[in-house]
């Protein structure tokens, strides 16, 4: 590909990536730096400007996870529309049998890599890192990192998506099925990984011992009965279980289809703020139920999913349509470079976000020189979330310049030591002449241009839709308060 070549792709995608997980190693070092639940509790802080501005972080941005889940499902489903498209030009079922395996075989790899780097990230790099770092006795650093086997991490549950989204689809367009049914049978799998999470809830908790695991009893059990329980944890266990999580997947592949074609309607922003009313609402509904029927002990991701995914749905339509839409992203792209980067190199980004605790161990260390005192890492305010609310904004912004820093000397090897360049090499093996070899980075980075150009926006919010975003804005970040407290 030649560097005088440009890229199109939808600006909003990559800074919006790139700003949720930013939000994400905020709301980590916060959560480590902040004892935000003794502040509201106590209301201590309750006017302080500061601690107004974390909750924020901590109930909104933070919990930006469904964001990053939506727009990766959306840009794999936008690929995968081109890549179909290009192969059965000629409309024969030849072509379309040719495609759908050569397309299938190529998300089912991506998927299964996917999973295997989570794995690799969470036990090597972050647990041991994190252990490296802190080097808290009272863990067992063994015993932390065998136990992230048991548990379904966001890059894990996007590879899953990546193989149960090319699957469905693939089947669709192979059928010949309208868009329309497609979106409609996406909708139907949305809602039974959404709303039959409990009842993979209670199948856990019918196997002995699956439930909770990994306990006491990790490297005592047979070695069968641990390699099942590793193998069926992610699917209503861990941290993102794909019970509910993957219905969030197959939505991300509802707005890649709709927007596939660069053709935006204002029909398309209705639906997608009136699917973040509906998870806000099932928040609401959920709240409730949790609060006076189950006393808070029923079925725990629940607490999370609505509330965030109705806030991430919001903030991702808004950052569409006034960057793309609107025909800004060839302006805002060269103006958004570093938070881009972030965005780009996601993977990256996610696998290796653990090293943001690294500065803060070397400001503990500085700050024992200075008082000449010998206090261990894991006994410092800043480990035990002890620090002030300004203190905590300092320690973030520290974080997220030292992830930077990586991604910056990343960059300077052409992008070839990142997890991105890894993968595409992996999905390329035997095949020189894949468009996928031709990966690079920096091109993307510095030469992209919207689908959207300025001659072809559009502006169909008025001032009365501006004012119902802003009230929407408010009542689901109040909302995602509510849901942290209670």
């Amino acid at each position: 590909m030649s560097e005088k070549e440009e890229i199109k792709r939808y600006i909003s995608f990559d800074l919006g990536r790139g700003l949720a997980i930013i939000a994400v190693i905020g709301f980590h070092v916060l959560n480590v730096c902040y004892n935000a639940d003794a502040a509201i509790n106590s209301a201590i802080d309750s006017m302080n400007i500061s601690f107004i501005l974390l909750v924020i972080i901590l109930a909104f941005l933070g919990q930006s996870y469904p964001a990053f889940i939506l727009l990766s499902a959306a840009g794999n489903t936008i690929s995968m529309e081109r890549r179909w498209l290009k192969l059965t030009a000629d409309g024969s079922e030849k072509s379309k049998k040719v495609a759908y395996k050569a397309i299938l075989t190529d998300q089912i790899i991506r998927g299964l890599i996917l999973i295997l780097i989570s794995y690799f990230s969470e036990t090597l790099l972050n647990t041991g890192l994190t252990y490296l770092i802190v080097q808290d006795p009272n863990h067992d650093v063994i015993k932390d990192m065998l136990s992230q086997f048991y548990h379904s991490q966001i890059i894990g549950l996007i590879g899953f998506g990546v193989i149960i989204s090319a699957i469905i689809y693939l089947n669709c367009v192979k059928r010949n099925f309208s868009k329309e049914k497609i979106k409609k049978i996406l909708y139907i799998f949305t809602a039974i990984f959404i709303f039959g999470y409990p009842l993979m809830v209670e199948l856990f908790k019918a196997i002995p011992g699956l439930w909770n695991h990994p306990e006491e009893y990790i490297v005592s059990a047979s070695i069968g009965i641990e390699v099942l329980y590793w193998f069926l944890s992610p699917f209503a266990n861990g941290w993102f279980p794909y019970f509910p999580n993957a219905g969030l997947s197959l939505l991300g592949v509802v707005i890649g289809i709709e927007i596939a074609n660069a053709k935006i309607s204002k029909d398309f922003f209705r639906k997608l703020l009136r699917s973040g009313w509906l998870f806000f609402i099932c928040g609401i509904i959920w709240l409730i139920i949790d609060e006076f029927i189950f006393e808070g002990n029923s079925y725990r991701y629940y607490d999370s999913i609505f509330m965030a995914t109705a806030s991430s749905i919001l903030l991702l339509a808004v950052f569409f349509y006034y960057i793309d839409v609107k025909g800004n992203g060839n302006k805002i792209a060269n103006r958004t470079k570093f938070f881009r980067r972030f965005g780009l190199l996601s993977l990256t980004t996610w696998c290796l976000q653990w090293t943001a605790a690294i500065p803060l161990r070397i400001i503990h260390e500085v700050t024992n020189w200075i008082n000449k005192t010998s206090i261990p890492f894991y006994l410092s305010d800043i480990y035990l979330g002890y620090l002030s609310g300004w203190m905590t904004w300092v320690m973030i912004f520290v974080a997220i310049g030292f992830i930077s820093l990586i991604l910056w000397m990343i960059s300077l090897t052409n992008y070839k030591i990142s997890f991105e360049y890894l993968l595409a090499k992996i999905m390329t093996l035997g095949n020189k002449k894949s468009e996928s070899s031709k990966i690079n980075i920096a091109l993307t980075l510095d030469k992209t241009k919207s689908l959207i150009s300025e001659n072809e926006g559009q502006n169909f919010i008025d001032f009365k839709a501006r004012i119902i975003l802003m009230i929407m804005f408010i009542v689901f970040m109040l909302g995602s308060i509510i849901g942290l407290i209670f």
